[in-house]
């Protein structure tokens, strides 16, 4: 019983220690300046577009970043000009998160919130994803949000 109630301690202790913890990171990135928040965002592209699991994946799946998440823009473009097929998310209420491939011109206007659209888009099946790319402000070791 005691084991029981301490890992309920545990997990409330964790969970304001998250709480605390994504407020100091969103904080430490709005103290960043542009070129300091550019810079990152390019190491990131950098590391992304000359790692081996990049090079193999045919299909990539892309989200867009947030204003404070380092920018995916470039890697948008790279995987576009490199011929890859760029994959986005789309939320259906019935069937979940769905992947569609981009089309030609039909690329994201904005770094807002942006979601691929049925009629100019293609449905691709999760399995065909060779690779991933999610931003996020932090991650922790076990690459968790």
């Amino acid at each position: 019983m005691a084991e029981a109630a301490d890992s309920g301690i545990v997990a409330h202790v964790s969970h304001h220690r998250k709480v605390a913890l994504r407020e100091e990171i969103r904080l430490k990135i709005a103290g960043l300046d542009k070129p300091a928040r550019e810079s990152a965002s390019k190491k990131i592209q950098d590391a992304v577009l000359s790692h081996a699991l990049w090079a193999a994946a045919e299909t990539v799946a892309l989200y867009l970043a947030l204003p404070d998440e380092p920018e995916t823009r470039g890697i948008l473009q790279a995987a576009i000009k490199g011929g890859k097929r760029v994959v986005m998310p789309k939320i259906d209420l019935s069937e979940g998160l769905t992947w569609w491939a981009l089309q030609g011109a039909n690329l994201p206007p904005t770094s807002s919130l942006w979601e691929p659209s049925p009629e100019k888009s293609v449905r691709v099946s999760v399995e065909e994803v060779g690779g991933f790319l999610i931003p996020g402000r932090a991650f922790d070791p076990s690459s968790k949000r």
